[in-house]
């Protein structure tokens, strides 16, 4: 998991892991910035955990949306993620669980692919 700051600038070295994630909170704690801005201030993290991942040939994991709602602002999250290539998104809250699944469940067409 990427929570600090050390991790985003070393040289990726994955190891065992089947998957590769981010640690926002703890991430932004390190780095000190604010815990909930919008998904695409993540960006520059954002590519390189995905990017690691893909080399390593693991999933691509988002950190969780630090609030408990399905709301809008948790949807645009994960679905900026998906939309960047991400394989899933890790959730806080029972009421998170369902929107996921849909967003990041293949359909049958891209499972063909």
């Amino acid at each position: 998991m990427v929570a600090n700051a050390d991790v985003v600038i070393e040289n990726w070295s994955v190891g065992v892991s089947d998957r590769l994630g981010i640690g926002y909170a703890d991430l932004a704690a390190a780095l000190g910035r604010e815990r909930n801005l919008p998904a695409h201030r993540w960006s520059a993290v954002q590519d390189r955990v995905l990017i690691a991942a893909r080399t390593a040939g693991i999933a691509a994991i988002d950190g969780p949306h630090l609030t408990i709602a399905d709301d809008a602002d948790f949807q645009a999250a994960a679905r900026w993620t998906r939309e960047l290539g991400f394989d899933g998104k890790w959730v806080i809250h029972p009421a998170q669980i369902a929107f996921t699944l849909r967003e990041f469940t293949p359909t049958g067409e891209a499972v063909e692919q």
